[in-house]
C-alpha cells in the first residue's frame, strides 16, 4: 500500500470527473458529425444548492419559451403570407395545383391520379410525349407522404390546410436545431443561435412560398433524425424520423444515404481515435495512471487486497492434497519442467518458418492490393468530379449561384468547415443544384434548397461542438451565427424587411377571379390559366391552358403570367377558339375570361374580345417619363415567348410620327398584387396610363425598354393588354392603361417606350 502512495496526490470527486470528462474529450478530436457532450455526474449535482437549482430550472424555462415564441411566430408569420398568396391568385398548377387534384382524388378513390400534365406539349421541362402514363402523379414523383394527408382533406382542410401545415412543419425544425447545440456545448446562448439562424435562413422561406412540395415537411424530419441519434442516443427514433423523411418524394433518398455514409464515417473514426488513446494510456508510466482518492477509499482498497489475499492462501491450502495425490504427469509443470519439453522448447523448423513467411507475403500482398483498389477509386473518383468543376465552371461562376453561395455561408455554412462530415447529407441536393441547367435550382430558389437546410444547421452545431473547450471562443462564435443570419435576411429573405419580401395583396380582381371559380360545375373539366389551376383543381379534370382537349369551360386570367405560353399566343388561340364556332364568351370582365364549349356557338369577330380587357382609370401619381425608380431590386428578366417573330426595333431608331399625338398622362412602379417572385427576386408592374389625340393607324406598335442597374437593357413587348386592345383601336381622348408585367423590382433603374409607325 505504501507503493500505491508514491507520487500520488489526492483529487476530490469533482476533479476526478473533470478528467474523466477531459479524457473522454481527448479520446474524441474529430468526431465532427455525433455532437458528444458530458453530462453532470451526480456529485455535480447533488452539491448544488436549491437556490442555484431552482434558477437553472427558470433559466431553462425562459430558453424553452423563447424557443416556443420564435417558432410560433415564424409559423404564423409564413402560414398568413403563404396562404395570402395563394388567394391573391400567387400559386399555379405546379405544384399546388396537381397536389390538391390529388389528394382530392384520394377522397374519390383514385390513386395518385390527375390530369394537369396531360396534353401538356408545352411544358419545356418534360417531354410529356416520352411518359407513358401523363395521368399519375408516380410518373412524377414518389410521394406517399400525400397518404398521410388525406385527413386534412377528409375534414375539408384543403389548400389552405396544407399551406399551413408547410410552414407550421418547416418551423418545428428549429427545436432539434435548437437541441443539437444545445447538447453540443452545454450552453444556451448557441441553442439559440442555431435556431434563429434556421429561422432567419432564406432557403426555408423561399420554400413555404413556392406553393406546396412534400420535399419541404422532410427537413424538419431530417433534423428530428440527428437529434434523436445525438441528443436522445435513440436509433428507433432516429430510424423512425428518417423513414417518415423518405416518404416525402424521391430526391429524399439520397440525402439520407449521405447521412448514413456519415454516421458510418464518424463511428469509424471514434473507433480509431478511442483505441489510439487506449494504446496511448497503457504505454503511459504507472503513475500517471494511478489516481489515489480520499483515505477513507485508501482504507477500503487495503481491506479488500487483504481480503483477497486472505482468499487466495486459504485455496490454496485446500488445493494442496488433491496436488499431491495427483499423477506427476498432471501436476503443474515448474520451469525445468518446461524447458525439458521438446515440444515447448524446440526452435521452429525450417518448413514452419517458410510456411510462415509465405502466410505473411500473401496476406500483404491482399493488402497491397486493396490498397490500390481503393488508391484507383479515389483518384477515378476525384478526377471525374474535377473534370465535371472544370466543364461547369462557366455555370458555376453565374451571379445567381455566388449570390446562392453567399446565403448558405450567411445562414451558418461558415462554421460548416469545422465539421465538414456534417455537411456530407447536403452535397447531393448542392449537387443537383449546382449541376442543373434550371435557373430556379442554380439559385437555390423555391423549394429546391428545402434538403440542405437541415444540414447547414447541423454543420453549424458540429462547428461549435468543435470550439467546446474555449468558451469565450463559443460565445462569439454564437453571436457572429447570429449576425451573419441577420444579414442573409436583410439581403434575400421573404419576409418583412427582407431583400425577396413581397406581400401579396388580395384586390378585387382576386375577389372576382375566386367567385367567378365557384360558378363552373363541380363536375365540369376545365382548361384554365396556371394561375388559376389552383382554384379549380378541386374537380376530377383540370388542364392547363392552351391543353383543351375534352374541356367544358376554358378560365383564363389575362392579367396572369401567360405561362407555360406566351402573351400572344393566348390572344391568338382565344380568336381561333371564337372563330371556330364550337366555343362561345360566356363572360369577360376585369381581364377575366370565361369560354364554354358549345356546338350551336356563332362564329365572333375579332374586335369582340377587346372587352375582355377593362382599361382602368388613371393611378394618382407622379408622372414619370423615362424615369428612374427608388425601388431598388434585383433583376433578371425573362419576358415571355413572343408567338410570333420578336420586333427588332430600337428606341434610338423609333419612328416617332405619331407619338407626337400621344401623351403619357403617368407612369408607375408597383409591386406585383400576387406577390410575384422570380429567380432574382420580386416582380413589378409597371403601369403606364396614356391618351391619343387622334387615331393611330393600323399596325402602330407601343414596345418598352428597361434598363437595369447590372448595365442589361430589357426588351419587353409581348404584352397582354396590347394584343387585346393594340394602340390601332384606341379611342382618341380616352386614356388608356398598359400595364408592363415582369419587371425585375431590385434591378430596376429607368424606362422608356418607343413608338413604331408601320408607314
Amino acid at each position: 500500500m505504501s507503493q500505491l502512495r508514491i507520487g500520488l496526490e489526492p483529487l476530490s470527486v469533482r476533479a476526478l470527473a473533470r478528467s474523466r470528462v477531459g479524457a473522454l474529450s481527448r479520446s474524441l478530436p474529430h468526431a465532427h458529425f455525433a455532437v458528444i457532450t458530458s453530462r453532470p455526474t451526480p456529485s455535480e449535482t447533488s452539491v448544488a444548492t436549491p437556490r442555484e437549482s431552482a434558477e437553472r430550472a427558470n433559466a431553462r424555462t425562459r430558453e424553452r419559451v423563447t424557443l416556443v415564441l420564435m417558432t410560433a411566430a415564424w409559423a404564423a408569420g409564413f402560414s398568413f403570407l403563404a396562404v395570402q398568396r395563394h388567394l391573391a391568385g400567387g400559386s399555379h398548377a405546379e405544384d399546388l395545383g396537381f397536389t390538391d387534384q390529388v389528394l382530392n382524388n384520394f377522397l374519390r378513390g383514385q390513386w395518385f391520379r390527375m390530369s394537369v400534365y396531360q396534353g401538356a406539349t408545352w411544358n419545356t421541362e418534360l417531354d410529356i410525349g416520352r411518359i407513358a402514363r401523363p395521368d399519375s402523379l408516380l410518373a412524377f414523383h414518389v410521394e406517399p407522404m400525400l397518404l398521410l394527408l388525406v385527413p386534412i382533406y377528409a375534414i375539408g382542410g384543403g389548400v389552405i390546410g396544407l399551406l399551413v401545415l408547410q410552414a407550421v412543419a418547416l418551423a418545428a425544425g428549429a427545436i432539434p436545431a435548437y437541441r443539437l447545440a444545445r447538447h453540443a456545448t452545454g450552453s444556451a446562448l448557441p441553442g439559440v443561435a442555431v435556431a434563429t439562424a434556421y429561422l432567419l435562413s432564406p432557403l426555408g422561406q423561399w420554400a413555404v412560398l413556392a406553393d406546396f412540395h412534400t420535399s419541404t415537411i422532410a427537413p424538419p424530419l431530417l433534423l428530428l433524425a440527428v437529434e434523436r441519434l445525438v441528443v436522445g442516443n435513440s436509433a428507433k427514433q432516429a430510424l423512425a424520423a428518417a423513414a417518415v423523411a423518405l416518404t416525402a418524394r424521391e430526391d429524399v433518398g439520397p440525402v439520407v444515404a449521405a447521412l448514413g455514409v456519415a454516421v458510418i464515417l464518424l463511428s469509424l473514426r471514434q473507433e480509431r481515435v478511442g483505441r489510439a488513446d487506449h494504446a496511448h494510456s497503457v504505454t503511459q508510466p504507472s503513475r500517471e495512471r494511478h489516481v489515489s482518492v480520499t483515505p477513507a477509499s485508501r482504507e477500503r482498497l487495503a481491506s479488500v487486497i487483504q481480503g483477497s489475499r486472505q482468499r487466495l492462501t486459504g485455496v490454496t491450502q485446500a488445493a494442496a492434497p488433491v496436488a499431491s495425490a495427483a499423477s506427476p504427469a498432471a501436476s503443474a509443470p515448474t520451469p525445468s519442467t518446461l524447458a525439458a519439453s521438446p515440444a515447448l522448447s524446440a526452435p521452429p523448423t525450417s518448413a514452419s518458418r517458410e510456411r510462415h513467411a509465405g502466410v505473411m507475403q500473401a496476406s500483404r500482398e491482399r493488402h497491397a492490393r486493396v490498397a490500390v483498389g481503393i488508391a484507383l477509386a479515389a483518384m477515378g473518383f476525384a478526377w471525374t468530379v474535377l473534370s465535371a468543376v472544370i466543364i461547369n465552371m462557366e455555370a458555376l461562376t453565374r451571379k445567381s449561384m455566388l449570390d446562392y453561395a453567399g446565403t448558405l455561408l450567411l445562414s451558418g455554412g461558415w462554421l460548416g468547415p469545422l465539421a465538414p462530415l456534417a455537411l456530407l447529407p447536403a452535397l447531393p441536393g448542392l449537387a443537383l443544384n449546382a449541376l442543373s441547367t434550371s435557373p430556379w435550382m442554380a439559385a437555390g430558389k423555391a423549394h429546391y434548397s428545402g434538403l440542405v437546410l437541415p444540414f447547414v444547421a447541423v454543420g453549424a452545431a458540429a462547428g461549435l461542438w468543435q470550439l467546446r473547450h474555449h468558451p469565450r471562443l463559443v460565445r462569439l462564435a454564437s453571436l457572429g451565427l447570429i449576425a451573419s443570419s441577420i444579414v442573409g435576411y436583410f439581403l434575400e429573405g421573404a419576409g418583412p424587411f427582407g431583400g425577396n419580401y413581397a406581400p401579396a395583396v388580395i384586390d378585387e380582381h382576386a375577389r372576382r377571379a375566386a367567385s367567378i371559380a365557384t360558378t363552373l360545375p363541380a363536375d365540369a373539366t376545365v382548361s384554365a390559366s396556371s394561375a388559376l389551376v389552383p382554384r379549380v383543381s378541386r374537380r376530377a379534370g383540370v388542364y392547363v391552358f392552351p391543353a383543351v382537349l375534352d374541356a367544358d369551360f376554358i378560365f383564363l386570367d389575362l392579367r396572369a403570367s401567360p405561362a407555360p405560353t406566351s402573351a400572344g399566343d393566348v390572344f391568338l388561340r382565344v380568336q381561333d377558339l371564337l372563330a371556330s364556332g364550337n366555343w362561345q364568351l360566356q363572360q369577360a370582365e376585369d381581364g377575366l375570361l370565361v369560354l364554354q364549349r358549345s356546338t350551336n356557338a356563332r362564329q365572333f369577330a375579332s374586335n369582340v374580345t377587346s372587352v375582355a380587357v377593362d382599361q382602368r382609370a388613371p393611378v394618382s401619381s407622379e408622372a414619370v417619363a423615362d424615369a428612374s425608380s427608388p425601388a431598388s431590386r434585383d433583376a433578371m428578366a425573362d419576358p415571355s415567348s413572343p408567338a410570333s417573330s420578336e420586333p427588332t426595333t430600337d428606341p434610338s431608331s423609333a419612328t416617332t410620327n405619331d407619338a407626337a399625338n400621344v401623351t403619357l398622362l403617368s407612369a408607375t412602379l408597383l409591386p406585383s398584387p400576387d406577390g410575384e417572385i422570380d429567380v432574382d427576386g420580386p416582380r413589378a408592374i409597371l403601369r403606364t396610363v396614356w391618351r391619343t389625340e387622334r387615331a393611330l393607324p393600323a399596325g402602330t406598335r407601343l414596345e418598352f425598354w428597361v434598363d437595369l442597374k447590372d448595365g442589361q437593357r430589357l426588351h419587353l413587348w409581348d404584352i397582354a393588354s396590347l394584343w387585346w386592345n393594340p394602340p390601332e383601336r384606341w379611342t382618341p381622348g380616352e386614356t388608356v392603361t398598359v400595364d408592363v408585367p415582369n419587371v425585375p423590382a431590385r434591378q430596376f433603374q429607368s424606362w422608356q417606350a418607343s413608338w413604331t409607325d408601320p408607314q
